[in-house]
């Protein structure tokens, strides 16, 4: 797998996401800590469907793990996201952008070595 393909289309779902979270933000009146995870799931679907057309065009060892377990890293990590944004609204962070950027800098390094070694190892 390429990290220059990898990294582009997390770069195409991270702008997916950000740009919902910071539109859904504007116009709403939700926390964001909720909303901080539902665009993260947004930006996860984006992902997955670029990814599976892009990169991981190989078999792997069952497609029902593959996509349980890609979904279900992107939901515990949405649930973590969730936490970082909830942490950072606590120590008086509210800059939506620095709080985005903490979080996918976890997210990125965590779920590439998730998606590449154990969801689409090939087989």
């Amino acid at each position: 797998m390429g990290i220059n393909k990898y990294f582009l289309i997390v770069c195409i779902a991270f702008l997916c996401d950000f740009l919902s979270l910071v539109f859904i933000d504007f116009y709403t009146n939700f926390s964001r800590v909720f909303i901080s995870s539902f665009t993260y799931l947004l930006g996860t679907m984006v992902s997955y469907l670029l990814m599976k057309k892009y990169i991981f065009t190989h078999p792997t060892t069952s497609k029902i793990f593959e996509i349980f377990s890609y979904f279900f890293s992107a939901f515990v990590m949405s649930l973590i996201i969730g936490l970082i944004f909830f942490t950072t609204e606590l120590l008086g962070l509210e800059n939506i952008i620095v709080q985005k950027i903490i979080a996918s800098a976890i997210s990125f390094t965590s779920l590439f070595v998730i998606r590449k070694f154990i969801i689409f190892r090939k087989i």
